[in-house]
């Protein structure tokens, strides 16, 4: 088995007793999101430099183009403080699967090998063709059964993707994958005296991820058939209008929160808080197959914390930045939701517009969670 990239090496140090951590950096669907952190002798960690830089064309063809990768790369390096060439990156989400599976460790408690022979019996190819990491759930000492959610790429993807990286002069520290990165970032900004299940769900354009988090332990993570895209299909269908102009409709009046009256030749059109309110209603039977995957996700929690309950849920991603839908699904889900508008948002200081420049973008999680990677003790 072919363990994803790991390295134990300290963040670089600064003077004035400032450490500077690796940038995070993950190509997502529509953006180049990166995240620099540091953090003070006192322990404090603050944003040192970030930015969401949008694709010239398309992310697969981006990735192909040495030329235009370095361009890009270099780019984002400019547009703000960042300091280093050092990474901890992710694979982009379509090229790793992520599943949990129940197994016997052997007689010497070698996880490793143990996974080893579960995977080969999922796989379709030889082991040697993927690379292969682990993250461990729980035990049970009575009949040595153990729980990890386990994450797999093609090892003509993953090598690639390194290559490229270095090809644009990129240190690559680490590789990991997204719920990795989403437990780290909702660890730092969670009271780990008071640990509690939480349930985060990272929004995409096409797929969504539902991580369960205990404490800091990963719990479980699933890829769900549910994004952005089906929903901006099924607003375009009820209002008899293209795909575009569905997103326009959105972005004028879901995602700005806009409350001025519109009005024509006199007339008092329907407000923008009524337009919100009507999308809601258009979208809301779109979400009961997502919460049908959430309720089974609940109920897995609560069998594997003996019956402790998730306390709230983390919206992060593309929707998460629809105004209303953490309300939403609040109600038809009755529990707390609670949308992350800016995952950077605890780690800035007031007024910081030198190194925090940009609006929310609930996006640029995953890319956190991989810059707080060796910035705090458990993390």
């Amino acid at each position: 088995m072919i363990p994803f990239l790991r390295s134990n090496r300290a963040s670089a140090g600064t003077a004035k007793g400032i450490s500077r951590g690796h940038i995070g950096l993950e190509f997502a669907r529509e953006k180049l999101h990166m995240v620099q952190l540091e953090r003070d002798s006192q322990g404090h960690i603050a944003v040192r430099a970030r930015c969401s830089l949008a694709y010239p064309g398309d992310r697969d063809q981006l990735l192909q183009s040495v030329q235009t990768l370095k361009s890009t790369i270099r780019q984002a390096l400019k547009s703000s403080r960042f300091k280093g060439r050092s990474v901890t990156s992710v694979l982009p989400s379509h090229l790793v699967r992520t599943m949990s599976i129940t197994y016997e460790a052997d007689r010497d408690g070698n996880n490793d090998a143990a996974i080893a022979k579960a995977m080969q019996q999922r796989l379709p190819e030889a082991l040697d063709n993927y690379v292969i990491d682990y993250l461990p759930v729980r035990s049970n000492t009575e009949r040595d059964q153990r729980l990890s959610v386990v994450a797999v790429a093609r090892r003509d993807d993953v090598i690639p993707y390194l290559e490229r990286l270095r090809g644009c002069g990129l240190d690559v520290v680490a590789l990991e994958i997204g719920p990795a990165a989403i437990k780290r970032l909702v660890t730092a900004m969670t009271d780990l005296s008071d640990p509690e299940n939480v349930l985060v769900i990272n929004f995409g354009e096409s797929v969504s991820y539902l991580t369960m988090i205990s404490g800091r332990r990963l719990l479980f993570d699933q890829e769900v058939e549910f994004g952005e895209v089906q929903l901006l299909e099924h607003i375009a269908a009820a209002l008899d209008m293209d795909q575009q102009e569905s997103r326009q409709l959105v972005h004028r009046h879901v995602l700005r929160g806009d409350r001025v009256q519109c009005t024509t030749d006199g007339a008092t059109a329907l407000a923008p808080d009524d337009i919100r309110e009507t999308l809601l209603q258009i979208i809301r039977p779109r979400f009961a197959p997502l919460l049908e995957e959430i309720k089974r996700t609940l109920m897995y929690a609560a069998a594997e914390t003996r019956g402790e309950a998730a306390k709230r849920i983390f919206l992060v991603g593309s929707i998460a930045r629809w105004s209303e839908v953490d309300r939403l699904l609040s109600e038809l889900l009755d529990i707390d939701v609670l949308t992350i508008p800016d995952p950077l948002a605890p780690f800035c200081t007031t007024g910081d517009s030198a190194t925090h420049p940009q609006g929310a973008e609930p996006e640029i999680a995953v890319a956190t969670g991989l810059a707080l990677r060796g910035m705090f003790e458990h993390g």
